[in-house]
């Protein structure tokens, strides 16, 4: 009874019986499978040394696309939504459907006006009578005066629409300072060719609303620095040596940096002489065909989905064609050697000589991923304060930057196609003459306050456009036309450029001014001037908006000729000031 009893107490202190688990058992092949794929993955991965890293890179360009993606589907169903409630708070339905109905006349009208000017034409090449070629003539002007006068009343009404209602519009401007911060922080979060991106949007003032290129501009002076050891990896890549067994005074902390590259002081080991060392990011070459992959399935998704509002698939086919181009240093090193030639003496732009400086570049020491060239001095052609302190006077190194890009493009043929506020210095041209006394001239003009002159610093030389001389003719024809206000050379330049029927939309991007501004200006020449007054701007911004699928069109995929690159090359190189570019002529 006893052990019974002890038994008993000892089952009960030791708390209810524990009901046991059931344990899953894996089926025998997933068992077997598991491990064997595992095995697989590694010898996969081990038989090459670089593979990880790939895949590696490739499952973050997967992260930046999706982060694309999300971004893009958020900013348009943004807009969507906004437009529809602006439209029904300000004017209702029935005025944004009048608007869209005049927009598709317009469509319509400048499909006549384009065949009419080309029944002209015909008229002309066929030898046709006076009266038939007068009669064509009347028919085309009338065609082309009618299409005009339509899409100048739509931007007013557009305009008048946004501005009507301040509900509205207060609702659409944060619409777009909402959608520029989404694009600013993607392109920050993803970094490298999506800062490239950023920093192309950024340019297109007139063609995107304003708070885009000032959320984007930041994007300029963005510093995205590799660490020392991946400086030191890539060089010693490219190089075979340590940066400290390449050059001299290597220094650690870049003194700039962005998206593709930083760049280090260094000196020669040999003469001393002080050199900027350009390094690319680690691992953004073997990560740029990923993203440019990426890019280009996202923007086909978008415009596929929102064929309306998304109109920008034309600036992904130009950074996919020029990023590879900028990703090999030895490209830019041949871009620097060509116009630090064309503008010495001797060359084509010799006018110049002196005044515009290129850096040497060293080319025992420069890869595809490694450019050293001499270091030059010197600030940002925009800082006006900067350029006060160093006493020179803004407008003089503004002529002087109209006349280096506008020599590279009628005198060169070919053109610097980045040229932003850092990668153009300025500072004061050294004294030298061939007098002795020199030293007293330029003293004199201190004593009077006369201005030093002004002397270039051209930088990144990556992208280059080369022209040949049929489109440099037609070019400078076509600026002829534009400023005498000649509708139909300006009409048959751009037909030659592969504009057609947007010859309207390419003046006015290229002047910044609307059409019917161009047409009045033969006895108005001041309507050309870009005043940059708000009520022109938001003029100019409307106008664009209204032809923005337009601008896709004019921007076509490019052929072995050069002539198809005009868009590109209005868009990203219109020279600060018409005034300057009418001087050319």
């Amino acid at each position: 009874m006893f052990r019974l009893g002890a038994a008993r107490r000892l089952l009960s202190s030791a708390g209810p019986t524990p009901v046991p688990r059931r344990v899953a058992v894996l089926p025998r092949s997933v068992a077997v499978a598991v491990p064997l794929s595992a095995l697989a993955a590694g010898v996969w991965l081990g038989s090459d040394p670089e593979r990880p890293e790939r895949v590696v890179r490739q499952a973050q360009a997967g992260v930046r696309a999706a982060r694309l993606a999300v971004c893009f589907t958020q900013i348009v169903v943004d807009y969507r939504w906004t437009r529809r409630r602006s439209a029904m708070v300000a004017t209702g339905e029935s005025a944004e459907a009048s608007l869209a109905a005049d927009r598709l006349r317009h469509e319509q009208l400048q499909e006549a006006a384009w065949r009419a000017e080309q029944a002209r034409t015909l008229t002309v090449d066929q030898g046709a009578s006076a009266s038939e070629r007068a009669s064509a003539e009347v028919a085309a002007a009338a065609a082309r005066d009618e299409a005009g006068a339509l899409g100048e009343q739509i931007a007013a009404r557009a305009l008048e629409l946004d501005l009507r209602d301040a509900a509205g519009a207060t609702a659409m401007a944060a619409a777009h300072e909402r959608c520029a911060a989404r694009l600013m922080t993607l392109c920050l979060a993803n970094g490298g060719v999506y800062i490239k991106l950023g920093q192309h949007i950024a340019q297109l003032d007139y063609l995107v609303p304003e708070a885009y290129t000032r959320a984007l501009s930041p994007l300029f002076q963005h510093s995205s620095e590799s660490s020392w050891d991946e400086v030191v990896a890539v060089v010693t890549a490219e190089l075979g040596l340590h940066p400290d067994q390449a050059y001299d005074g290597f220094e650690r902390a870049p003194i700039a940096s962005a998206s593709l590259a930083q760049v280090h002081r260094a000196r020669h080991r040999r003469t001393g002489e002080p050199l900027a060392v350009k390094v690319q990011h680690a691992g953004l070459r073997e990560a740029s065909s990923a993203d440019v992959a990426a890019v280009g399935m996202a923007v086909a998704a978008a415009a596929r989905l929102f064929p309306d509002e998304f109109t920008l698939r034309w600036v992904y086919e130009e950074m996919s064609q020029l990023l590879p181009l900028e990703l090999d240093f030895r490209q830019e090193a041949a871009n620097a050697d060509r116009c630090r030639a064309f503008f010495s003496r001797g060359g084509g732009g010799e006018a110049l000589a002196g005044r515009v400086v290129v850096p040497a570049v060293d080319a025992s020491q420069t890869t595809a991923r490694v450019l050293t060239m001499r270091f030059e001095e010197g600030v940002s052609v925009t800082d006006v304060a900067g350029l006060r302190r160093a006493g020179l006077k803004p407008s003089h190194a503004s002529a002087l930057l109209s006349q280096a890009f506008l020599s590279m493009v009628f005198t060169g043929h070919f053109v610097h196609c980045d040229p932003h506020p850092g990668n153009i210095l300025c500072r004061p041209a050294p004294a030298a003459g061939t007098s002795r006394f020199w030293w007293a001239r330029e003293w004199v003009r201190w004593l009077v306050g006369v201005a030093p002159a002004p002397q270039l610093v051209i930088l990144d030389h990556g992208l280059y456009r080369d022209f040949d001389q049929s489109f440099v003719l037609s070019y400078a024809r076509l600026w002829r036309a534009i400023v005498t206000a000649d509708a139909d050379g300006i009409r048959a330049e751009a037909d030659w450029l592969g504009v057609g029927k947007y010859y309207t939309l390419l003046a006015a991007m290229l002047t910044a001014r609307p059409w019917s501004d161009i047409l009045r200006s033969k006895d108005d020449p001041a309507r050309l001037r870009e005043r940059g007054t708000a009520a022109d701007k938001a003029q100019i911004r409307t106008y664009a908006a209204q032809y923005a699928k337009a601008i896709a069109v004019v921007r076509p995929p490019p052929p072995p000729s050069s002539r198809c690159c005009c868009s590109g090359f209005v868009i990203k190189l219109r020279v600060p000031s018409l005034e300057w570019q009418l001087s050319a002529y």
